[in-house]
């Protein structure tokens, strides 16, 4: 999964779209995207919607879950530890979106819980939480917390769509922090997200490189390699067989 598309569930017209889009997953939304009056709007339509990629429910509160299809997952807001349990008798795959500073110290804690299947970050609420503006050190601990915990994590989206030269510099950050994947919040976001986060061939071919290279060398009674002038070590290997997904 590279790409999270974030709909609101009470737009009918936004959800069959969201069903042809390049998204990897869905997010459909019963919470800051509903506006108050459509929140039984958006639950009835979500109970109904199925589609071919996989699909997450950003709930609002506990009864949401009787809305939630049995094709659905679960993303949980403002997660902490203690809110992250309420839903692990459900059964269902679950998202902890990690957007208070309560939740960013407890995100290793949470990375190890029971049924998640990956952890995301949400960079605005976050801000609002800490009275700040500053996320880089929240972001690296949840993507490092997740990495220890071996899980997939999921990095903040970007929100203002009209800036692309601020969202490719969001994107290039995230993959250097550690991040494969992006919460979205339209469309036009994909294509840049799926760039970063889908290995380049020059990529692929620098990883088969160092691995031959790694190989050979030890088959010679060599411990190190060298590709490109750079020593090639057991972390760069790992990497490249990361990158290969062998």
């Amino acid at each position: 999964m590279r790409s999270y598309l974030f709909v609101p569930g009470h737009n009918e017209r936004l959800l069959a779209s969201a069903k042809k889009s390049d998204a990897d997953c869905l997010i459909l939304d019963l919470e800051d995207s509903v506006p108050e009056g459509y929140k039984d709007k958006a639950r009835e339509l979500i109970r109904e919607f199925t589609c071919d990629k996989p699909v997450y429910v950003r709930v609002n509160a506990g009864f949401d879950l009787a809305y939630v299809n049995d094709s659905h997952g679960i993303m949980i807001p403002r997660a902490t530890a203690k809110e992250v349990k309420k839903y692990s008798y459900s059964g269902l795959d679950l998202i902890p979106l990690i957007e208070t500073t309560r939740g960013v110290f407890e995100a290793y804690k949470i990375c190890r819980m029971d049924g998640l299947v990956s952890v995301a970050f949400g960079g605005e609420d976050f801000k609002a939480d800490l009275q700040g503006t500053d996320i880089h050190t929240a972001r690296s601990m949840v993507v490092m917390a997740a990495r220890a915990a071996g899980i997939e994590p999921i990095d903040t989206a970007y929100i203002d769509i009209h800036n692309d030269d601020g969202f490719n510099q969001h994107v290039a950050t995230s993959k250097s922090m550690g991040y494969r994947s992006m919460l979205c919040l339209h469309p036009k976001q994909i294509p840049v997200i799926h760039e970063y986060f889908t290995p380049s061939a020059e990529e692929i071919a620098h990883a088969k490189e160092t691995i031959r290279l790694s190989e050979q060398s030890a088959k010679e009674g060599r411990g190190i390699a060298i590709i490109d002038g750079q020593f090639v070590g057991p972390p760069m290997v790992r990497m490249a067989k990361k990158i290969l997904k062998i």
